[in-house]
């Protein structure tokens, strides 16, 4: 099953998993009261990792090889919904997977990921919202969605009293493994067509749409796809050669 994750920090499972450890080195703590401790800490702490949500639900397997003792989660998930980013994007559905974890309890790390899925997804007034806030953004910017394509419209003010009517139109591409660009291939001006020259110009202006390299841990996006009304992020988490340590991302304390 595909699951869905926020694009500006939706990858950051592998300090969700670590947050956990802590808890799973308790002595005298079997799996079953382990697990269930470590899916809510993880999902408290994800409002301080990703931002305040409308949800957040996490599942770590039981059975199929898990032995939080030894080290192993056959698999983990994490959802969300309606999550407000740190840097301003509304993710409105996240979901997660890794499988095949492994991590050293002692060194509270992170040393294998067998595979992991992740997709995002940010609907149009959220993409809409957001490009509208940012610093040089066209006013009163609209974004349409449809299958493939994209059409981005507004207003570039040329005096106190004048602003001219812009809308481009093409679609949404991956500018290496963590950004997002809006390339188009047409732009009018005041319904007038203007040069393919002069695209650069305003692209500018609009990219990249997400950036995700504040990012700690490395995330390799594959995949952008744009649908009726949103837009879909998949990709994957890589964990380097030495692991990923868990004293990068600390359990807070509980009062």
């Amino acid at each position: 099953m595909p699951w869905y994750l926020a694009p500006r920090r939706r990858a950051l499972l592998g300090p969700c998993l670590l947050l956990a450890l802590c808890v799973l080195s308790l002595p005298g703590c079997g799996n079953l009261s382990a697990r269930r401790i470590g899916q809510k800490r993880i999902a408290k702490h994800l409002q301080s990792i990703l931002g305040p949500a409308d949800r957040y639900d996490v599942r770590i397997q039981s059975g199929g090889g898990t032995d939080l003792m030894g080290g192993k989660i056959s698999r983990l998930t994490v959802s969300g919904a309606g999550i407000h980013t740190r840097g301003g994007l509304v993710v409105d559905r996240i979901q997660g997977e890794l499988s095949e974890v492994r991590f050293n309890r002692r060194r509270e790390s992170v040393d294998a990921v067998g595979a992991s899925t992740l997709l995002a997804t940010v609907t149009e007034a959220s993409a809409t919202s957001y490009l509208g806030r940012r610093e040089g953004s066209l006013n009163d910017l609209k974004l349409t969605l449809t299958p493939g394509r994209v059409k981005l419209s507004g207003k570039r003010a040329l005096t106190a009293n004048l602003a001219l009517p812009l809308s481009l139109e093409g679609t949404f591409v991956l500018d290496g493994p963590s950004r997002v660009r809006f390339e188009p291939d047409s732009l009018s001006v005041a319904r007038l067509s203007v040069p393919k020259a002069l695209l650069s110009i305003v692209e500018e202006r609009v990219n990249p749409v997400f950036n995700l390299e504040s990012l700690k841990l490395p995330l390799a996006l594959e995949q952008v796809e744009v649908g009726l009304g949103e837009v879909v992020l998949r990709g994957h988490l890589v964990v380097p050669p030495g692991g990923l340590l868990g004293r990068a991302a600390p359990l807070p304390r509980d009062k």
